[in-house]
């Protein structure tokens, strides 16, 4: 095993490099030695830091449904029923953008287009499909 910052070879147990002092890590997918605080391995390009915050979909979730809680509330006038109307909306919205969540959570390089894709053409059976393939198929950044 190489240290990555200055080449000198370091044996499989040493948690610092003897040459530079530099503190080395083993990447979980590829099991080179990086830098300890790397957030992407140099080796394989897999993310070790993930940095795209998942709750963004719970969120907009959360407004979505109180909105049209508050909408149906006044106009239905009973309560069960604008809570189901609002649980009915938020699921089928969720079912709806999943593409576009599973593409946020693999950091698919392309997450903005797909959620666009998604978003406008998603409606259609043929869209919302070719959104899906393309949130699973793409390469994690």
């Amino acid at each position: 095993m190489y240290c990555p910052k200055c080449g000198f070879e370091c044996t499989e147990a040493d948690k610092f490099c003897k040459n530079c002092g530099n503190s080395m890590i083993k990447c979980p997918y590829c099991y080179s030695a990086i830098p300890k605080h790397t957030k992407k391995c140099p080796k394989c390009g897999e993310w070790l830091v993930r940095d795209t915050p998942l709750g963004c979909y719970t969120i907009l979730s959360i407004v979505v449904f109180f909105s049209s809680l508050c909408i149906f509330n006044s106009i239905v006038q009973d309560g069960f029923t604008a809570f189901l109307i609002s649980l009915a909306i938020v699921f089928v919205l969720w079912i709806y953008f999943i593409p576009a969540w599973i593409a946020e959570i693999r950091n698919n390089p392309s997450t903005t287009a797909i959620f666009v894709v998604n978003l406008f053409f998603g409606w259609s059976l043929i869209g919302w499909v070719i959104a899906l393939i393309w949130a699973l198929s793409g390469g994690r950044r």
